[in-house]
């Protein structure tokens, strides 16, 4: 963990004031993402622990509003991987009921292969963690076409296995 050195009054009364000004606003942000009170506050608090050890990136970008957003946005999709983690190590997916509700004569493991668990992947990194089109296009080594028409099936997909229930 780095060191953080002594910061000047100037630029910490500036990080101060955009705690006051921002907060509620990166809260209620972060809510939304995150559909979690808790979680958000940590994220938001994140978010400027991250501005505190980074003051000069911070004080130095055009926008540093923009800049502290970035940053919880990152806090945030790096909370989404940390819970989606966690989550395969408690869940298993033959005991949940939404499976088993699914399967109306296909074979569950061929809803949940794995080229499908990628698409789904994409899925949800893309409607549910924010990335877009062209991160995950790049993030997975395929062209932007190949990871639409991915998340395209993906969808579909789910809307069948759905609609056909």
């Amino acid at each position: 963990m780095p060191i953080i050195e002594p910061v000047k009054d100037e630029r910490l009364k500036t990080l101060e004031e955009y705690f006051r000004d921002e907060y509620k606003e990166m809260l209620s942000v972060a809510s939304y993402m995150l559909n979690n009170q808790a979680l958000a506050e940590v994220a938001v608090q994140d978010t400027f622990v991250v501005a505190l050890e980074n003051i000069d990136k911070l004080t130095a970008s055009p926008s540093p509003v923009g800049w502290l957003y970035v940053v919880l946005k990152n806090n945030v999709r790096h909370m989404w991987r940390d819970q989606r983690t966690m989550l395969k190590h408690f869940v298993s997916l033959e005991d949940t009921p939404e499976i088993e509700a699914m399967d109306t004569g296909h074979e569950v493991n061929s809803l949940i292969n794995e080229d499908n668990n990628h698409e789904m992947e994409l899925l949800i990194q893309f409607y549910i963690q924010g990335y877009s089109i062209k991160e995950l296009a790049r993030k997975y080594g395929i062209s932007i076409g190949a990871c639409k028409m991915r998340i395209k099936r993906a969808k579909d997909r789910l809307k069948n296995n759905y609609s056909s229930s």
